[in-house]
């Protein structure tokens, strides 16, 4: 019941953010989009996801994750997450103009994206708190292939939702919005059964006696020469590499 709490989120924030990967041939001809945005406009829409995680916002949120506790910044996050969709949902609903549309999505899609990511961390320290030994590791294995199937589900449902038309015809506001009104949905869904964890969570620790923040040893503690010592550790770097 935990992990099924954990992995909806993050379904539902696959689902959001691939939502218009499969619809992107549609932006070549913008002149028949009510929304009229063209390429260029969806491209800067999408880059809204990275911009706060980029600059800082992963490290510095990961850090209140580790001061104040799963349960508060992953609420408040998981929060995050949903506001930024439902400001995204909005702008390309509400019949702005098309700059107008694209910067009140962008602020939504930055929004989501870091809320997504720190979900994301949430919902991985949450499994290796519930999850012990070789169970871990499945339980980390099934929270990551649901969420990809998230990304899945955008891809093929988007196409059947906003069919394709004859060259010339408009797709009106209300058609190229489906993909996100039903990503709201279910990402509404995650948030609910987020809560419903965080009771559960909260049950757990009156019941072994354990704390939702990390005790940390004086020599663990955070120091900035630790960035140095992670970035010139061979592993890492191999795996960054590796990654990139």
């Amino acid at each position: 019941l935990a992990l099924a709490c954990l992995v909806v989120p993050m379904f539902a924030s696959y689902f959001f953010d691939d939502m218009f990967s499969s619809l992107s041939e549609l932006f070549k001809n913008p002149e028949c989009l009510e929304l009229g945005w063209d390429m260029a406009d969806y491209g800067f829409y999408s880059s809204g996801y990275s911009f706060l995680c980029i600059w800082g916002g992963l490290i510095v949120c990961g850090a209140l994750l580790d001061r104040f506790g799963v349960r508060l910044v992953g609420s408040i996050f998981v929060g995050m997450m949903v506001l930024g969709a439902g400001l995204v949902t909005f702008a390309i609903s509400a019949g702005f103009a098309p700059e107008t549309s694209l910067t009140v999505a962008y602020v939504g899609c930055m929004l989501f994206g870091l809320g997504s990511e720190i979900a994301g961390v949430s919902v991985t320290r949450s499994i290796a708190k519930w999850f012990k030994g070789r169970n871990m590791a499945l339980a980390m294995g099934l929270q990551l292939a649901i969420a990809r199937f998230g990304t899945a589900t955008a891809i093929l449902v988007a196409p059947m939702i906003v069919t394709q038309k004859a060259a010339g015809e408009i797709y009106t506001l209300s058609e190229t919005n489906r993909p996100a009104l039903i990503g709201l949905a279910v990402l509404a869904a995650g948030a609910i059964l987020w809560a419903v964890f965080v009771a559960m969570d909260a049950r757990f620790d009156r019941q072994t006696g354990l704390t939702d923040k990390v005790e940390t040893a004086e020599e663990d503690k955070f120091r900035f020469s630790d960035i140095w010592k992670v970035l010139s550790n061979p592993r890492f770097l191999m795996i960054a590499i590796l990654c990139v």
